[in-house]
Formats: C-alpha cells, structure tokens, sequence
C-alpha cells in the first residue's frame, strides 16, 4: 500500500456544519469553469455556513469578452460581471453533492495577488493563508449579508 497525495490538506477546512471542505478540488473545477477570465481563486468558509470564492480576474480576459466592470472599494462590481460570475456559480453548483463542494457566494478582486504581501509564494502559486489575512476586509464582505458586489446563489 503505501500514501497517495490529493492536494494540500492546509487549505482544508471545516464549515460550520463540520463537513470538511476539499479546498483544492473546488479551486480546480473552478478555474476550469471560469477559464480565462479567472487568474486564480480562493476558497473560503472556514467557519462558515456555505463555501465562498475570492476571484482574481484576468483584466485582459475580462475587457476582450467585452465584461465591464467598476471597482467597489476592494472589490469589482458592475451588472455584466456579476451575471457572468453567477453563470459560472450556477454551472459548478449542477454537479455539487452538498454543502461542502457547492460554492454558494463569490467576490471579485479588485487587486491583484501582492508579492510585497506575500500572497504569492516564490514558487509562483498563491499563499491562500495570506491572502485570507491581507484581504480580511473583502473575505468579510464575501460573507455579509447585503453586500451588492458579492455574487449569491
């Protein structure tokens, strides 16, 4: 027999359910979901109800498929991403089993990862801890309850 690794158990966390939530596989269908207009995201719900999505968008992506947008404080906004962001959410949501693989809210950033914050580690990849930390502010509007630039299902 022997181990077979299956992602970074760091970035697992529990809801409040006590449902444990596979950080790692959720990221992956939902960078494929989201394609280009996604650079990276991070999962989020540590202690929450539902699972969340912080999105770094890809500007570039964004203005080529003719989305626009406008920034709310740390945040994107603007009625053709929010619906496009929703579209994706809707599409993941079709093949969750529960609450811990079904991504029921997501923010886009206005910002992209900060290497002076050490969001991104040296080998390239994102430091999800870190960002949970310098983005405090916009992890805590991905979970209030009337926030106009979080996406909800």
């Amino acid at each position: 027999a022997g181990l077979i690794f299956d992602g970074r158990v760091s970035e697992d966390f529990k809801l409040t359910s006590g449902t444990w939530v596979h950080a790692s596989t959720l990221r992956l269908d939902a960078l494929k979901d989201f394609g280009r207009i996604a650079q990276d995201v991070v999962v989020c719900g540590a202690g929450q109800a539902e699972v969340g999505l912080l999105i770094f968008p890809n500007p570039a992506a964004l203005e080529a498929a003719g989305i626009a947008t406008e920034r709310d404080g740390g945040a994107l906004a603007g009625e053709q991403l929010l619906a496009e962001v929703r579209g994706h959410l809707g599409r993941l949501a079709e093949h969750a089993t529960g609450s811990s693989t079904r991504i029921s809210r997501a923010l886009v950033l206005a910002d992209p990862p900060s290497v002076k914050d050490h969001e991104i580690t040296a080998k390239g990849s994102l430091n999800v801890n870190r960002v949970w930390t310098c983005r405090a502010a916009e992890l805590a509007r991905l979970y209030a309850p009337d926030d106009p630039a979080v996406v909800r299902l």
